[in-house]
């Protein structure tokens, strides 16, 4: 990453490719860098041109001078890979590829690519694209890119899989009044992608907030430790469009079938302190919030408001966040009311009515920049006749002057309050034009606040029996065998502490019989087959067998249909289990995303996993308090904390077998799905035990 700074401040540019025409590529990205104020030194690289735009031009790079720090490549496809050979025998480090027509246009294309990275690799350049609109530095005054709109200086870095969200979000910024400080297309990411740039814009002294659009994550795990690091110094907000499908494997499992990529990013982005924005318009609503540089101390808000039902959004919002509505506190109550209409409300929100002026909001600020029971306010405003809005606008800025808490602005309307936007924009107040958003906003600065403040660092310490594991993993893959028998499957996690209730497997229909005499009933009684996975399906399963006469049946029944289903399995026999008394089902699994490794999931079970998808990941290896926000994710976690008179779960029982089977998916790579199915959890101080358990590991390669 050391050149990395000679993208964007380099002391001298050559654009190979430069054209005398205009209209081309070649003339256009030329033609920007020049007018758009760039002060080094400009060499045009054109083998049939001897001035372009005033410059001199060289006929190839063997004639350029010696220290040129950045190569713009606008050439044709196939002369790429050329003419980077030419600078790397140059000695040019840092090449920006905007030509197109390689990875993303087909197999022909891939195969370019893939002699341009060797290229690449062999002269030791480093490179932003190819197929990308290019880079600006608004600060610096470089524009190498082929449009002619550049961004205000400002303190936001954008960096952008798509080309065309580029060029709409300078067209969004320039009409905005919205500053940058670089903007970076990244194209196909052949060499540099976001993680490189991520790292490197976190040390950037011109960037306090980065944002992102992206597609694809070129190395997951890469990704989520420069993001970590990185989201300790600034804020990180990123949008993701699509999951990948790169070197998805089908699902086996109750968790591999539910996991995906997308999962796999948003517990990355969660775990790295990334905050991710569900839609376009959240990229810089979350932006233009952590811009204005204050910082959020707590959760409580205070609306101020001249309209009742846009507020009553807010406050739905609100409930549906970390934020909470704070409270005004009596001595400020009645100085409220000493000025404002009998008709107001003068607690949260403070409804200043309908007919109020600028000067009614400036008074209610007097009073309310002195409330210590708010943390951050939203100042509501729609456009009523007795208003005036770039008033209003002024009346904030002096607002955000009073005291050092976040001021965000709702301001409702169009036309009208264009110019009462722009004044507070400029201030640096982030304003928004809906409640909702503006909720989601102030809830991005408060999400960061609980990410930097919490502990990940608190583990339990385990002492596994990891040489076991390690045994009967081998001697599973030793034999070929991927999808693991239930017995070896709890042989692995009984290793590494996780309790399971008591299972003995019968080869007769009468040894199952004494069997559960001896463990009393009522039993359960599953299929023991290494073919056999989902033994539901196949008739495997029988439960509440309350007598010898059953459960006779039960293993002829059993072994009759899953010889008819699967009439090629070995079947060693039928397992025989006390049927669980009370408690709650939950469901603790993990799988492999391709991209950012192993992760582990936790969910309720039955129909919340099975229909609702009420489901939580995150990366192993998980901290204390990775484990902790896994279950509180979830919707149902009400059924666990006990509600209608129910007592509460074993929750802390729960967090110690997600962290046991983290420990175990990080000691593990081999291990591709896992599933504990079900989990029964008991109440408080009463622990949980494992039902059933299923594993299936990777081919060795």
């Amino acid at each position: 990453m050391s050149g990395t700074q000679n993208f964007f401040t380099p002391k001298s540019i050559a654009v190979i490719g430069a054209s005398a025409t205009p209209g081309k590529i070649g003339y256009v990205v030329l033609n920007n860098i020049i007018r758009g104020g760039y002060t080094g030194n400009i060499y045009p690289v054109n083998p049939k041109a001897d001035e372009i735009l005033g410059k001199k031009v060289y006929h190839s790079v063997a004639e350029l001078p010696d220290g040129v720090e950045l190569a713009v490549f606008t050439v044709p496809p196939k002369a790429v890979n050329p003419e980077i050979a030419a600078i790397g025998k140059k000695g040019i480090k840092n090449a920006l590829i905007i030509t197109a027509g390689f990875s993303e246009v087909g197999f022909e294309g891939k195969t370019l690519e893939t002699e341009l990275a060797q290229t690449c690799k062999q002269y030791g350049i480093s490179v932003v694209g190819p197929n990308c609109v290019g880079i600006i530095d608004a600060v610096n005054k470089l524009n190498a890119t082929f449009t002619e709109k550049v961004p205000a200086p400002g303190r936001i870095a954008f960096l952008s899989q798509s080309g065309a969200v580029c060029i709409a979000i300078i067209d969004w910024s320039l009409k905005n009044g919205v500053g940058f400080s670089k903007f970076i297309s990244i194209g196909n990411k052949m060499d540099m992608d976001e993680a490189s740039l991520i790292e490197f814009l976190a040390d950037d002294p011109d960037t306090d907030v980065i944002v992102g659009y992206l597609e694809s994550v070129k190395d997951g795990r890469r990704f989520f430790d420069v993001a970590k690091k990185a989201s300790a110094k600034k804020a990180i907000v990123l949008f993701k469009s699509g999951t990948t499908a790169a070197g998805q494997k089908a699902a086996s499992s109750h968790t591999g079938a539910l996991a995906g990529s997308d999962a796999a990013f948003d517990a990355a982005c969660k775990q790295s302190g990334v905050l991710r924005a569900n839609i376009m318009e959240q990229l810089f609503d979350f932006a233009l919030a952590f811009s204005s540089g204050r910082q959020m101390t707590g959760n409580r808000i205070g609306i101020i408001t001249n309209s009742g039902g846009p507020s009553v959004v807010a406050t739905d919002s609100i409930e549906k966040s970390t934020l909470k509505m704070s409270t005004v506190s009596e001595p400020m109550q009645q100085k409220l009311k000493a000025f404002l209409p009998d008709t107001a409300n003068y607690k949260n929100p403070v409804d200043i009515i309908g007919d109020a002026t600028a000067e009614r909001y400036r008074d209610s600020f007097a009073v309310l920049k002195d409330e210590p029971n708010v943390d951050a306010f939203i100042v509501m405003m729609s456009p009523t006749d007795p208003l005036n809005p770039e008033k209003l606008a002024q009346y904030m800025v002096d607002f955000l002057n009073m005291h050092n808490k976040p001021v965000l602005g709702v301001f409702l309307g169009g036309k009208s309050v264009e110019k009462a936007m722009e004044i507070a924009s400029a201030r640096n107040i982030c304003v928004i034009p809906t409640p909702e958003r503006g909720v989601a906003a102030l809830d991005s600065l408060n999400r960061k606040r609980l990410w930097l403040q919490e502990d990940r660092t608190e583990e339990r310490p385990f002492l596994p029996n990891k040489t076991k594991a390690k045994r009967l993993i081998d001697g599973a893959l030793a034999r070929g065998a991927l999808e693991l028998p239930e017995q070896e499957a709890r042989g692995i996690l009984s290793a590494y502490g996780i309790y399971f209730f008591k299972s003995i497997m019968a080869q007769k229909a009468r040894d199952a019989v004494m069997i559960a005499d001896n463990l009393g009933y009522p039993v359960v009684m599953k299929i023991v087959s290494r073919e056999v996975t989902h033994k539901s399906d196949a008739g495997g399963v029988k439960v509440g067998l309350h007598n010898a006469g059953e459960v006779f049946q039960a293993y002829d029944n059993i072994m009759a249909s899953v010889k008819a289903k699967y009439p090629d399995a070995n079947l060693d026999g039928i397992a025989v289990q006390p049927m669980m008394k009370g408690g709650r089902e939950v469901i603790v699994g993990a799988t492999t995303d391709p991209q950012f490794g192993p992760m582990v999931m936790f969910g309720l079970g039955g129909i919340y996993v099975e229909a609702i998808k009420d489901v939580s990941f995150r990366l192993a290896p998980l901290s204390l308090f990775d484990a902790k926000s896994m279950i509180a994710e979830v919707k149902s976690v009400a059924l666990l904390k006990g509600m209608r008179g129910e007592l509460p779960s074993d929750i802390d029982s729960i967090v110690d077998v997600i962290l046991r089977v983290s420990c175990l998916m990080a000691d593990f790579p081999v291990i591709r799905e896992l599933d504990l199915n079900p989990v029964m959890v008991f109440g408080a101080g009463e622990g949980c035990v494992a039902l059933d358990a299923r594993i299936s590991l990777e081919p060795k390669k």
